[in-house]
């Protein structure tokens, strides 16, 4: 049986700026990794805000293969605009 997270908005758009700040290289894959749950990762992808691959290991750790600032799609980069102002 699989279990269903709901992810609030609050969460998708915290995920979406810490997301935004690590393909700046602002912050390291640990620090995205406390700043942003899998589930919320799972949740920008479909919700089509950020395009990147997402795998949970057995440890609980996530892997993650993006393109770097090209991973942010134009619906991400529009969220973006409208959350830094």
């Amino acid at each position: 049986m699989q279990r269903i997270q709901v992810i609030d908005q609050q969460a998708v758009d915290n995920a979406l700026l810490a997301f935004y700040r690590f393909t700046q290289e602002e912050l390291s894959l640990p620090e995205l990794e406390q700043a942003m749950s899998f589930e919320a990762g799972q949740a920008l992808v479909k919700r089509g805000l950020a395009d990147f691959t997402i795998t949970q290991m057995v440890s609980g750790r996530y892997r993650l293969r993006h393109l770097g600032r090209k991973s942010i799609t134009g619906a991400g980069q529009a969220r973006l605009e409208q959350l830094l102002g």
